[in-house]
């Protein structure tokens, strides 16, 4: 996982809930509007370095959803810039 992450540009601060999301320890409907949008921020991020990874043409990953993706992922992350939630 480590290798993956090196040089990504994602909520770093919001992985460990990523990860508690995952495993079931921290239910999602437990983190406020601000929380759940940055650690599905990061997932998504994590998604498309994965299928960077695998060689999956991004026209190929998210079918329909492509432009809510990438304009989700570009909010949060000016959101995060500017001081935000």
């Amino acid at each position: 996982m480590k290798s993956i992450l090196k040089g990504l540009t994602y909520p770093r601060h919001r992985s460990k809930q990523l990860h508690d999301v995952r495993d079931g320890v921290v239910p999602v409907g437990l983190l406020d509007e601000a929380e759940a949008r940055e650690t599905l921020t990061a997932y998504l991020r994590l998604c498309n370095v994965i299928y960077d990874e695998l060689n999956i043409a991004k026209e190929a990953r998210w079918k329909s959803q492509e432009d809510y993706v990438e304009s989700l992922i570009s909010e949060t992350l000016t959101a995060i810039r500017n001081g935000r939630r």
